[in-house]
């Protein structure tokens, strides 16, 4: 029993030991500049100084396309241009249209009185004074709403006259009946020896007071 603990704990400390060997070990390799060779390769640096010169390369080489492609397309727009531009000076001259032009839409004010009376007047069921009755119809349109805004503007007038009348008529009335019930009530007073100079009664007579009525 005791010889077999004394074994297991021997190769426990000499696994320990190796792990410790081997970690020192590593940490050498690696923290140390002079001899650091882990993860680092001659090859490798090669391999991307490569791609890098490849990758820069072919960017060169893809902006180089796209500018010629860029030129090509100018000079064929301008081709193009150029090509309509020398049809219609061979192709389209004013003495062999026959149709509207419309490079010169002036053209049909141009035309002389004896080539308007050849051209037809129409078609069949045209109505040739459209245009004239549709201004007439929107200038016939106009003087009906500026009669209709003037016609709105006078009544408004006299609903604010016949107000105003009514309301001058009104204060005059009222102004008549608070003279009389002041009169009575000061005459009532007077009959009864007292002196007015109470306002308030005064107000409230005239708030109640009746006009008698003849017998």
């Amino acid at each position: 029993m005791l010889n077999a603990e004394l074994l297991s704990g021997s190769s426990v400390c000499a696994s320990v030991q190796r792990r410790r060997q081997a970690e020192a070990e590593r940490r050498g390799r690696i923290f140390t500049e002079k001899v650091r060779t882990l993860g680092v390769t001659t090859a490798g640096l090669l391999l991307m100084n490569l791609f890098y010169v490849y990758s820069y390369a072919e960017m060169i080489h893809n902006s180089k396309e796209a500018c010629l492609r860029h030129d090509n397309q100018v000079k064929q727009r301008q081709a193009i241009e150029k090509a309509n531009i020398s049809y219609h000076q061979q192709h389209q001259q004013p003495s062999s249209q026959r149709e509207y032009d419309l490079n010169d839409p002036e053209r049909l004010k141009k035309t002389e009185p004896a080539d308007a009376q050849m051209m037809i007047p129409g078609l069949v069921g045209e109505d040739q004074e459209c245009e004239g009755r549709q201004q007439r119809q929107r200038e016939q349109f106009r003087e009906w709403f500026i009669q209709q805004q003037s016609e709105r503007a006078a009544e408004r007038d006299r609903e604010k006259l016949e107000g105003r009348t009514c309301t001058k008529e009104a204060a005059q009335c009222l102004f008549y009946v608070c003279i009389c019930r002041g009169w009575h009530w000061r005459k009532s007073k007077r009959r009864s020896g007292t002196i007015v100079s109470d306002w308030t009664q005064l107000a409230h007579f005239c708030a109640t007071w009746t006009a008698p009525t003849s017998n």
